[in-house]
């Protein structure tokens, strides 16, 4: 964690070079004319929740370093809405006690960081925060 805060200005504004249409190129159809709740795991700076905001999703956007975090409230969308938590996996505490179901889970480059211990549980507790149509 503390590479990502030392670094949180440097890593949002490289984050923020890459084109959110072209990074989700690959499952982007699957949400074409759909609209709900998502949640943005390891949000970073904020690219992916405001690009899903844009979109007219709701977006609660998780992300565990506080730099980065308020850097990327500095950049809120111009439509839709996004709200931030302090939290990670494979507990996702925070977002659980919301008692919120998501339409929409994302979970960009944040797997490799889940310990291969964590992982199994973290997967379950995605897919129970998912709606039963929901995509992850």
């Amino acid at each position: 964690m503390d590479y990502y805060s030392d670094n949180a200005g440097k890593l949002s504004e490289s984050y923020d070079s890459l084109d959110p249409e072209v990074v989700h190129q690959s499952w982007e159809k699957q949400i074409e004319g759909r609209t709900g709740l998502a949640l943005d795991v390891g949000a970073g700076s904020g690219r992916d929740a405001r690009w899903l905001a844009e979109k007219a999703w709701d977006v609660i956007a998780v992300e565990p370093c506080n730099n980065l975090r308020e850097l990327a409230k500095d950049k809120q969308p111009c439509k839709g809405s996004v709200t931030w938590i302090d939290d990670k996996l494979p507990e996702l505490k925070q977002v659980r006690n919301l008692d919120y179901r998501f339409n929409l889970i994302i979970v960009s480059a944040v797997w490799m960081h889940i310990l291969e211990k964590d992982r199994e549980r973290s997967f379950r507790i995605l897919t129970d925060l998912l709606t039963p149509s929901g995509i992850l």
